[in-house]
């Protein structure tokens, strides 16, 4: 057949296809808002892979996919879609039965296929489970039909598409997409397979309520016109402490601004009041620790250590590491250990050398100053207590796999820091040992 007649032919049946969409997807706004939905149009591209059965005379190949949906009642959404897969490359057609090549077109073979475009355009019906949750699962299935700019055996190749997918509400407007559709293709009903993913929009019809995705809240009829937040503390308290009025736990910690300033007495502006590594909610609802104690139990090492990184009990004195804090000093940028901090290192190094099992740990600490960089001050810090693990190995004879150096920078301050200056207690190294036998 011609192949102007062809083009004509499918630009024809894409028109039909479209008035069709178009006509079947007039959603009842009025049902739609009364049953909760969010209807209107929807807008999504896509990129995949487009997989043939193996006997067809194109190799498998990219896909580009654009979706246009029109939400028709709470679960249903009708869906034009396009794609096109440009640059298919040639395939050697087999016979399914004795897969042994075979001519494309018997005596009008010719050179082949060569590389190909296919353009497809299908109408799906999509079926979603959770419409406007934040997770939107839906399974598919619709009708179709491929043209091809190489004559491949149809001039137009009708489609049957099943599948799945789901989209990820990321807001009320934008959400991200996966799809699977199975494809029944053709005369000879080839099995095709499109994965794909991309992103969508989405456009609320006029007077349709806000798409937004459901939290939890407070109703407004049960809020106190002088308490925005709920929390128990009066929105001119708040202001007077400098917390959020629309926020209930304005540092994020896991207790309400209220708990904070009225049950226990913590810093509501600051997510770990002692500065022990573990956030005032994490040790009033996990650990039962003090948020006010740094080391609950008094054995020396603070409660944020022994639970994240001792695996010891917080509230029990008697499994604490043996701890060294030295508030070491270095020339600027410098790992180089001065003369003045030999002899305390030197008796750490005894303890080690005089208990072949035991393991050490030494962190290297830094206060945070105006300008300063977390990267940088990360390096430095582990180079310093590399300088110091080396020394141990060096100087005191403890084999190297017995200590283990790490830099924490600024990130685990054990006081305030000063915005400008910073702070001098928190420019340290410490060191913990694991005895063999306590």
């Amino acid at each position: 057949m011609n192949r102007r007649v062809r083009i004509a032919k499918f630009i024809m049946v894409l028109a039909v296809m479209a008035m069709v969409s178009v006509a079947l997807a007039a959603p009842d706004t009025a049902a739609m808002k009364s049953a909760g939905a969010a209807g209107g149009w929807t807008v999504g591209v896509s990129g995949g892979r487009l997989d043939f059965e193996g006997d067809e005379p194109v190799e498998d190949g990219f896909v580009g996919s654009l979706q246009i949906g029109r939400d028709v009642s709470e679960h249903w959404t009708l869906e034009a879609v396009l794609d096109i897969a440009p640059g298919l490359d040639e395939s050697i057609r087999r016979d399914w039965r004795t897969m042994l090549p075979v001519s494309r077109l018997e005596e009008e073979a010719g050179e082949g296929v060569h590389d190909t475009t296919s353009v497809r355009l299908s109408l799906d019906a999509l079926y979603h489970f959770s419409r406007w949750e934040r997770f939107d699962p839906y399974l598919a299935a619709g009708v179709g039909g491929a043209w091809y700019d190489e004559d491949v055996g149809d001039d137009i190749a009708p489609c049957l598409r099943a599948g799945v997918g789901a989209m990820y509400h990321l807001t009320g407007t934008w959400a991200l997409r996966a799809d699977a559709r199975w494809l029944c293709v053709g005369r000879d009903t080839e099995q095709n397979l499109i994965l794909s993913a991309g992103v969508v929009w989405s456009c609320e019809p006029e007077g349709s309520e806000t798409m937004v995705v459901p939290v939890a809240a407070v109703p407004t009829s049960s809020i106190p016109v002088d308490d925005v937040d709920a929390d128990g503390l009066k929105d001119a308290a708040e202001k007077q402490l400098g917390t959020d009025p629309e926020a209930p736990d304005t540092d994020r910690d896991g207790l309400t601004d209220r708990e904070e300033v009225e049950t226990f007495k913590t810093d509501p502006l600051n997510p770990d009041t002692d500065y022990d590594g573990l956030k005032d909610g994490e040790e009033v609802k996990t650990h039962k620790t003090d948020p006010l104690q740094r080391d609950s139990d008094g054995g020396g090492v603070a409660d944020g250590h022994e639970a994240i990184e001792d695996c010891t009990d917080p509230l029990a004195k008697a499994d604490d590491l043996e701890f060294y804090e030295l508030q070491m000093t270095f020339e600027n940028d410098g790992a180089v250990i001065k003369a003045e901090y030999l002899s305390d290192l030197d008796a750490i190094a005894k303890v080690l050398k005089a208990d072949a099992g035991a393991q050490a740990r030494v962190e290297g600490h830094v206060d945070r100053k105006a300008g300063a960089s977390a990267k940088n001050e990360l390096k430095r810090t582990e180079r310093r207590a590399e300088s110091i693990r080396d020394y141990f190995v060096k100087t005191g004879g403890v084999e190297k796999k017995r200590v283990e150096a790490v830099g924490y920078g600024f990130s685990r301050p054990k006081a305030a820091n000063d915005a400008a200056a910073g702070n001098p207690a928190n420019r340290r190294m410490e060191i913990y040992i694991r005895r063999s036998v306590k």
